[in-house]
């Protein structure tokens, strides 16, 4: 009983808290003196390209599975052969998580 209880409260915390966007895109994290930024284009020109290649990329390779409501992350290999790979699932992950928020505001 102890340890369902235990898994219980551990499973509603992890709910509870991975709701929450800590760091939405875009970040405009302060850069340390002396890192190169470009200066002849503006931050919000620079969040909108990557948006926009965040878009092209999500609809060339998010696709939806045919036999659940999940999706996955495609690839073509060299012979043009689109399998899935773990590697394309993980960076897919991570790319998704990082613009959860502008997801979230464009769907």
């Amino acid at each position: 009983m102890k340890i369902s209880l235990s898994l219980f409260q551990i499973f509603l915390a992890t709910f509870i808290y991975s709701q929450n966007v800590l760091r939405p895109f875009p970040q405009h994290t302060e850069y340390y003196s002396g890192v190169i930024t470009p200066n002849n284009i503006s931050s919000k020109e620079m969040d909108d390209s990557v948006t926009s290649f965040y878009h092209q990329w999500k609809n060339r390779y998010i696709k939806k599975s045919s036999c659940s409501n999940d999706f996955y992350v495609w690839s073509e290999n060299a012979g043009k052969n689109h399998e899935c790979v773990s590697e394309g699932q993980g960076y897919g992950m991570i790319i998704v998580a990082l613009m959860a928020v502008e997801t979230r505001q464009h769907k």
